[in-house]
């Protein structure tokens, strides 16, 4: 729902019928804001609802009365509440802030009435009707346990943002205001923006190879690049940045220190001298961190006052603290490492240890996690694992997590980000009791039992057989994105049994649920026909070595492209023949991504034969995509009166960041048994608005099955 604002809900009052001794009445004062005003408004919402009276606003009467206020003495921590109860029929939620207020307003609801946000939107709302809430005699005292409470969602999406809010969530324009919450994303280069200093202070910026000159970023420009941070003068410029930033913003408490994305760090004597003695960490990264934290511990020595943070991402060449050093408790690292690593013993073992050691350093430490939802097939799911981290990280001094959620079209994730919120709220909750309110809010008591084993079916898959691929023992910072190898694992037998399970639930849904379980399996069947392409091509693989390819066809780009070309209309990039930009430096189909919209793609069409098998293949090579950029080489499929067919047919392979060496894309794939069908086949970038790409020595070979069927 849209937050109300005073005004907003003094309108509604005028606007709604009024039922003095039977509906709820709730006051507040408007000078407190707009979170308390929006918890009025959230209560209003739910118990309407519930009831089916609507509220009085701003009115003494009504049963039961609920009283907002803030007090700052109800907790030590500001986002900590009290819900009490004075009198038969009378309700006050105190909160430390105004966003205090609103978790306490969402507690009482969740807690006497059952209301329940599942999922994002009008349609994830679970709000039991005609329950008769009974009050305790003693209040209910709550406060975090993670003071920062955090996900990446979709941007724009509003509805992601309400839900979480709902749920305890914190953004940062929640908490900026609030003491002892840093911030910590990238923010370098917009203290000390490049067009400004370029010029005055050269020495400012990085030299990027030992002995050479240094390097001035272009404007707006601010990845793969990093402050001289041994640079006479830079400690002051920093300091004068962030008291800057203060002074225009007096209300907040935190300036993130974030370094820029993408690593790049200098190479100057000085930093060398500073960094070198370190070397490398296991992931074969740069270890600099030191001539870093000299720097800004200066800067938060200078800049600290009671209440001030300052974050910063441990991670990179970043990620392992010096030795036997302290730095300034403002001082707070975010660690960037996906916890579901922790599904192996020495993979736990080793983050438990970096974990400690930076609150040697720090003091106090926050972990920044990679769920990546939408980017796997597979629901996400860890009922184990991130539990028990999130539990032994709040048992030892972790007190800030963050995470790149990233959730799919369809929350195909279930209740893995409403567990999260639940868990960092409350550790000590138990993650199967959680599991099971979930489900049954969801989709009714009796569907709740397929959907419980469809999920942690879903979980033991991610903790118990995604382990043990070579996808997952690489040493890496999270999974990896670009990847497909993660299924597998998976086999048909396996997928089946995910699907009747999902079959049940829509059969025994309850009335109010039956919508949800309708859309927990459309997300199933969406992606459904992906995992059976690639369970379909694992099988071709193992036919491999009994199968003769032929060449059918072959494009070198030497003279011309062929084909055609797509983007979207909006999209302005460019496609054109680069005469000396293939393989040893013959021709190649290029791209130039400046002005793209989401994506460019090559088209060739090619006439197969029903059945046979194909393996399709190109050279290709990206400079300055960056490192979300993408290419992948996808294989569609038409036949006469439809121009795409199902799905389930098309198989792809894809590559993320850039490299200006040459990579191979192939696919191997089996053609519709469908007669005059064609292959379509695409080269593709995505992901990325700078940069070119470019394709070289595509080729298309043929074979008969193997096993003779078509």
């Amino acid at each position: 729902m849209d937050r109300l604002t005073p005004i907003a809900l003094f309108a509604a009052l005028l606007a709604l019928p009024l039922f003095a001794g039977t509906a709820a009445g709730i006051r507040w004062d408007e000078k407190d804001g707009k979170y308390v005003a929006e918890a009025a408004g959230i209560l209003a919402h739910c118990l309407k609802r519930s009831t089916g009276e609507s509220p009085l606003l701003q009115s003494e009467k009504g049963e039961p009365h609920i009283r907002l206020a803030v007090r700052k003495e109800a907790s030590a921590d500001p986002e900590g509440f009290r819900i009490e109860f004075p009198a038969p029929g009378k309700v006050v939620i105190a909160g430390a802030s105004p966003l205090a207020v609103r978790h306490g307003a969402c507690e009482f609801l969740e807690r006497f009435y059952g209301v329940r946000w599942l999922l994002p939107g009008e349609d994830g709302e679970y709000i039991p009707e005609g329950r008769t809430p009974v009050f305790p005699d003693s209040p209910v005292v709550m406060a975090p346990r993670y003071r920062i409470r955090t996900f990446a969602l979709t941007h724009k999406m509003k509805p992601q943002y309400e839900w979480a809010a709902r749920n305890r969530g914190t953004f940062h324009y929640d908490f900026r205001d609030l003491p002892d919450r840093p911030w910590f994303q990238h923010n370098l280069w917009k203290l000390l923006p490049p067009e400004e200093y370029t010029k005055s202070h050269p020495e400012f910026f990085p030299v990027r190879k030992a002995g050479g000159p240094r390097v001035m970023p272009e404007k707006g420009y601010n990845i793969y690049w990093q402050y001289c941070f041994t640079a006479p003068g830079i400690r002051d410029a920093f300091v004068k940045a962030v008291e800057n930033y203060f002074r225009q913003h007096p209300e907040e408490y935190s300036v993130s220190l974030g370094v820029n994305d993408g690593g790049c760090f200098c190479q100057c004597p000085a930093c060398l001298a500073k960094d070198a003695p370190a070397g490398k960490d296991d992931m074969d990264h740069e270890i600099r961190t030191l001539s870093y934290l000299e720097c800004m511990d200066e800067v938060a020595r200078r800049c600290r006052k009671p209440g001030r943070s300052f974050g910063f991402l441990a991670y990179h060449s970043l990620r392992i603290p010096p030795k036997d050093r302290s730095f300034h408790a403002s001082l707070v690292p975010f660690l960037t490492y996906e916890r579901l690593y922790w599904a192996d013993p020495r993979f736990r073992e080793e983050d438990r240890q970096l974990t400690k050691a930076w609150l040697r350093c720090c003091g106090s430490v926050g972990w920044y996690d990679y769920l990546m939802h939408r980017h796997f097939l597979i629901p996400k799911i860890s009922l184990k694992v991130l539990p028990e981290a999130l539990k032994w990280g709040a048992d030892n001094g972790v007190r800030y997590y963050y995470a790149e959620a990233h959730p799919a079209n369809g929350w195909h994730t279930g209740p893995m980000l409403w567990m999260i919120l639940k868990l960092t709220w409350d550790p000590s909750l138990s993650a199967d009791d959680l599991l099971k309110d979930w489900c049954v809010s969801a989709v009714g008591k009796e569907a709740a039992v397929p959907l419980e084993k469809c999920y942690r079916a879903c979980s033991d898959y991610w903790e118990k057989q995604v382990p043990k691929t070579p996808f997952f023992r690489e040493r890496r910072q999270y999974l990896p994105l670009g990847s497909n190898a993660y299924l597998q694992p998976v086999d048909r037998e396996w997928l089946e049994a995910r699907k009747k399970e999902l079959e049940e639930v829509v059969r025994l849904a309850s009335p109010a649920g039956k919508k949800r379980a309708e859309m927990i399996m459309q997300g199933f069947l969406k992606r459904e026909p992906k995992i059976r392409a690639f369970i379909r091509n694992e099988e071709l693989h193992r036919q491999l070595p009994k199968l003769t390819f032929k060449v059918t066809a072959k494009y070198d780009f030497d003279r011309k492209i062929g084909g055609s070309t797509w983007q979207r209309k909006i999209s302005k990039g460019t496609f054109f023949h680069a005469p000396e930009g293939g393989v040893k430096h013959s021709g190649a189909a290029a791209m130039d991504l400046k002005g793209a919209f989401k994506g460019m793609s090559f088209l060739w069409s090619r006439k197969v034969k029903p059945g046979f098998i194909y393996r399709v293949t190109a050279a290709v090579r990206n400079v300055g995509t960056g490192p979300e950029g993408a290419v992948s080489l996808r294989i569609a499929w038409s036949a006469p009166g439809k121009a795409w067919l199902d799905p389930e047919y098309n198989s792809e392979q894809k590559l993320t960041g850039e490299s200006s060496d040459w990579r191979k894309l192939s696919v191997l794939v089996g053609a519709p048994p469908i007669d005059d069908c064609r292959m379509k086949i695409m080269l593709n970038a995505e992901k990325s608005t700078a940069g070119q790409v470019f394709f070289d020595d595509l080729t298309v070979e043929e074979a008969a099955p193997a096993n003779g069927r078509k």
